[in-house]
């Protein structure tokens, strides 16, 4: 600020400052991930084709890499906890229709008590029906469970097997380790951004009570795309004054 004007009075950018840090609400919510929703499921999408495409590798490792790939892309659609999510089971929260595929929790699955009803993303029902009609038959191998996630092991995925493989998966592939909390944030700041209007719906995509977190991640947005805003003025000013600033040098 000092370059545009030395000797004039800029103390009143502090206040300035300071009231987009409290919209921002940074003591509260992390810094955003440098990844978006989209990003992510996109991702998903393109890693479920190549598993299935792969012709060299071993069923088992086609397999953990297939499930890998789907855990991902409906963990940033259907952002559910992680409790929720290794919680799943077939034929009692996943059920295959004709019409797509169901997911159903109840209240006791749910840190706010409150059953959910959701259908999977479209374009993730195909690699649903083939997770169970293929690869989660390999990963079991021969063996009988109800769980949903099933570990390259042939049991249930654990919290601890999911926060050892989880971060090291997307890391490597989107290049930021991510542990399944962190889907919930990407997933509402995107909406935050990208369409401000319905920030509304963060609270009962993430399974909130009240709109208290749907509105840090909109004061959040709104706050850093502010500041944004007002540092391209400063650069359109300086801009400006550097054209009209007669030059220093001696001729």
């Amino acid at each position: 600020a000092k370059a545009l004007d030395p000797k004039g009075d800029w103390s009143w950018l502090n206040t300035v400052v300071k009231r987009y840090q409290k919209l921002a609400d940074r003591r509260s919510l992390p810094p955003a991930l440098p990844i978006s929703a989209g990003e992510i499921f996109q991702w998903s999408q393109t890693r479920l084709a190549e598993v299935e495409a792969d012709e060299t590798s071993r069923p088992l490792r086609k397999a953990v890499h297939f499930r890998q790939a789907l855990m991902i892309g409906l963990l940033i659609a259907r952002p559910v906890r992680r409790r929720a999510l290794l919680a799943m089971q077939v034929g009692r929260h996943v059920f295959p229709t004709s019409q797509g595929v169901e997911l159903r929790f109840g209240a006791e699955d749910m840190k706010d008590k409150n059953a959910r009803r959701s259908w999977v993303p479209q374009e993730l029902v195909e690699p649903m029906r083939a997770y169970l009609e293929v690869h989660r038959p390999i990963l079991l191998s021969g063996k009988s469970s109800e769980a949903f996630w099933i570990s390259q092991y042939g049991e249930p995925m654990t919290p601890d097997g999911l926060s050892r493989e989880l971060p090291k998966v997307t890391q490597r592939h989107l290049g930021v380790a991510l542990r399944p909390h962190a889907f919930r944030s990407i997933a509402a700041t995107s909406i935050a951004e990208s369409d401000p209007e319905n920030v509304g719906i963060i609270r009962d995509l993430l399974g909130h009570s009240t709109m208290a977190m749907a509105d840090k991640h909109y004061n959040r947005a709104t706050g850093i795309k502010s500041c944004d805003e007002l540092q391209s003025v400063v650069d359109s000013i300086l801009a400006g004054s550097s054209k009209g600033r007669p030059s220093s040098r001696r001729k």
